[in-house]
């Protein structure tokens, strides 16, 4: 058996094994402990997991990933506990949104999350960007002459 594409921790958990039945056995056992120790590093990391000044999408990254994480250890999230736990760290500028999400009878799934809160940001994005650009034309656009003596008209 060759050992040239392990690393010098795992290999030392090999050597002197001959089957690979064996090295499959305690590699397992070696990465199962290891795993279970991280378990509950990343169920804080989900819990602590806030957007602060992150955008949607960087935020669901690394939610997403947390939760993967932990799927890889064995220690699936349950969907309704992703859904709370992702509503939860939204911070105060989704309040309405996550207030509305959690008051439903049921948690919606973590994807109708998503997917809602998609459709929220671009909403709230595009009237955002309707009232600055309707300030600028009120504001900046010529609506008062630059002596402020009433309205300027062209035509």
């Amino acid at each position: 058996m060759t050992n040239s594409t392990l690393s010098e921790e795992i290999l030392s958990h090999i050597v002197g094994l001959e089957t690979f039945r064996e090295v499959w056995k305690a590699l397992g056992s070696t990465l199962s402990q290891h795993s279970k120790a991280r378990e509950p590093q990343l169920k804080h990391a989900l819990q602590e997991c806030k957007k602060g000044k992150s955008t949607i999408d960087e935020y669901l990254r690394i939610f997403k990933n947390i939760c993967d994480l932990l799927g890889a250890i064995g220690c699936s999230v349950l969907d309704e506990d992703k859904s709370y736990w992702f509503l939860q760290e939204l911070g105060p500028n989704y309040e309405s949104f996550t207030t509305t999400m959690l008051a439903k009878p049921l948690i919606p799934s973590y994807q109708e999350v998503v997917a809602s809160l998609k459709i929220h940001d671009l909403r709230t994005s595009s009237l955002y960007k309707s009232h600055m650009e309707s300030a600028y034309v009120t504001q900046g656009g010529g609506g008062y002459n630059s002596r402020g003596r009433g309205r300027s008209f062209r035509g």
